[in-house]
């Protein structure tokens, strides 16, 4: 099991930002890492990071990567 997954009920949950918001771009959206990018507004790479746990985003762009993931500035801060 990797460090950024916890195990609950059998079930594998993401416990960092960038794990909740793979799962939802996979899971939920089933696009690429670049699509995903253009709908939040920023670079592939800068996803990448993101999505990697390199950094966490400014609260402006964590409202737009919100809104683009379909989830909350709440649910995303969850995992912060």
């Amino acid at each position: 099991m990797s460090g950024d997954h916890n195990m609950r009920g059998g079930i594998s949950l993401p416990c960092t930002l960038g794990a909740y918001l793979k799962s939802l771009r996979k899971a939920m959206w089933k696009v690429s890492l670049e699509d995903m990018a253009t709908r939040c507004g920023t670079s592939k790479s800068y996803m990448w990071e993101l999505e990697n746990d390199r950094f966490l985003p400014s609260l402006g762009k964590a409202k737009a990567i919100a809104k683009a993931y379909g989830t909350t500035l709440n649910k995303m801060g969850a995992f912060v």
